[in-house]
């Protein structure tokens, strides 16, 4: 018994059911009209690659990079900011972008740089003083010459700036490395003459 074909113009595959290839009878048991099947892919879609598919839409190559770096599928994109050449993450836009729409609502948004300058937090102030001098922990307390644990701010700074965390310095002279006990009565000095304590430790 000789096969007959699909019924539905153009396709040459067997027929299965309702004179029907497999494909075009599962699109009519889901309520889908009919149409024309998805032609394999027989090159990679990488431009510029001319080696043959292999999966996903890429050549044994590129599906290779694609297994070990889960974006890289992502490199045929770039962010649709207007200049920006970096790939896009999500929503069209890469990961500098998304994260200032995240943040604040305008991927066009320039954040300012919390380690440089004097527009700084507290907390940036305590990682620019471990970047360049190091953790506290590999110095010497200024006050009992133990092991250090914390960078001290030394309430001294005529030019000081206020935080929800406290006082605190831009000038990185203004910090000194203390031990815990030290750092707290050090803090409990300044509590005791109603001033108000660094309480951000690094």
């Amino acid at each position: 018994m000789t096969d007959r074909t699909c019924c539905f113009p153009g396709c040459d595959r067997s027929s299965r059911a309702s004179g029907l290839c497999r494909s075009h009878y599962q699109q009519k048991s889901r309520g889908r009209d009919l149409g024309p099947l998805r032609q394999p892919t027989v090159q990679c879609r990488v431009s510029g690659c001319k080696d043959p598919h292999l999966a996903l839409g890429y050549c044994n190559r590129h599906y290779v990079q694609c297994k070990n770096v889960p974006r890289i599928a992502k490199t045929l994109r770039f962010c649709s900011i207007g200049g920006c050449e970096r790939t896009a993450y999500v929503n069209g836009m890469c990961t500098k972008h998304f994260q200032r729409f995240k943040q604040h609502g305008d991927p066009h948004k320039v954040l300012v740089r919390m380690g440089s300058g004097d527009d700084v937090g507290n907390s940036a102030v305590h990682g620019r003083v471990k970047a360049l001098r190091g953790p506290a922990r590999d110095h010497e307390c200024v006050d009992c010459g133990r092991q250090a644990a914390h960078w001290s701010y030394d309430h001294a700074d005529p030019n000081e700036k206020q935080s929800p965390d406290g006082p605190y310095s831009t000038n990185t002279d203004h910090y000194h490395a203390r031990c815990v006990p030290c750092h707290k009565i050090f803090d409990l000095a300044y509590i005791a003459a109603g001033l108000q304590p660094d309480v951000v430790s690094h």
